[in-house]
């Protein structure tokens, strides 16, 4: 829509690729050379992931944290959103003193550090005392609670 509405050229292209294929069982040309723009766009992208939504990617980063560390417990920032999946869906509007919520076990929740946005001496406090830490993720946009860049890069800079 945001390209007009029937416009020619936009109908051709998509004409073009719907006579390519519409639903791919795994990777195709397109995707790689979008992968490759991607890294030309952003040279730290050593690999490029594409996934179906927000959510199934922090799922998915959550989960490569723990495989690579060999730890479990995640800390997580009050009001930050990373999506639906248990390891996320609290602490965002409620249960922010990380107690599950409705329909979620609670060793995951238990497996999960929710700090204050924005407190660095807390994330160097839980670093420094539990051995368990597997990552830190957070928001680093103004999405849901303000952009806070010196968190992010401070975060960065403790590993």
């Amino acid at each position: 829509m945001l390209l007009g509405h029937n416009h020619p050229a936009v109908v051709a292209a998509i004409r073009e690729a719907v006579d390519n294929g519409s639903h791919f069982g795994s990777n195709h040309e397109l995707e790689i050379r979008w992968a490759q723009a991607i890294q030309r766009l952003m040279p730290s992208a050593e690999r490029v992931r594409f996934t179906s939504s927000g959510t199934e990617a922090t799922l998915m980063a959550l989960r490569l944290a723990r495989a690579h560390t060999g730890r479990d417990k995640i800390i997580r920032f009050k009001t930050h959103f990373h999506g639906w999946h248990d390891h996320v869906a609290f602490g965002v509007s409620s249960h922010l003193d990380g107690s599950p919520a409705v329909g979620m076990l609670s060793p995951i929740a238990k497996s999960i550090v929710l700090l204050a946005p924005g407190d660095i001496e807390a994330v160097r406090a839980v670093l420094a005392e539990d051995d368990d830490i597997a990552g830190v993720i957070l928001e680093p946009t103004d999405t849901s609670y303000g952009a806070n860049l010196n968190l992010v890069a401070t975060v960065i800079a403790l590993r």
